[in-house]
């Protein structure tokens, strides 16, 4: 049974109600994730592309699998698609503010998500480690003249056979 969007987003309000994002420090607030800014401006940006991402999750067959939110920010997101996925795969978020990871720890440790903080344009994982990769606007965040690094460094980390969920305005 396919889940519409506006399902899928009733979902992620109905779990926002019971994982409110709390009072943002300042030094989370600076730094590039939208919801720690907008918070409303959040559910039309980021929020398909996890709904999106999450609905892959739950379509998969497999037993076990790696998965790995780049650009996490406040791992919101990612704790949500844990949640709803409901499946014992292994969960990874990674952002370079290390301001947005210890809140992260911090704020939603309980979903067994395991967050990190890189700053490098190298991912800090050998080839072939993730089944899904999940990037929702940080594309538009890296210097064009390292646009393709990042790409290149999602399709190392990816395993073969794996998935890829990209999501960016449309800017022209």
């Amino acid at each position: 049974m396919t889940t519409s969007l506006l399902q899928q987003g009733l979902e992620f309000y109905r779990w926002s109600l019971k994982n409110p994002i709390g009072d943002i420090p300042p030094d989370v607030a600076k730094e590039g994730a939208g919801e720690n800014r907008i918070p409303f401006m959040h559910l039309g940006n980021s929020v398909p592309v996890y709904l999106v991402f999450t609905d892959t999750l739950k379509r998969d067959k497999k037993v076990s699998a790696s998965v790995l939110d780049l650009g996490c920010g406040t791992g919101r997101n990612i704790s949500f698609v844990k949640e709803c996925v409901k499946k014992s795969y292994e969960y990874f978020g990674i952002d370079y503010s290390s301001a947005c990871v210890a809140y992260a720890q911090s704020q939603y440790h309980k979903h067994g998500v395991t967050f990190l903080q890189h700053d490098g344009k190298i991912l800090p994982f050998p080839m072939n480690t993730f089944d899904f990769i999940v990037s929702s606007h940080v594309l538009e965040h890296i210097a064009k003249k390292d646009a393709d690094t990042y790409v290149k460094e999602i399709y190392r980390i990816l395993k073969k056979g794996g998935i890829a969920v990209i999501g960016t305005p449309n800017r022209a």
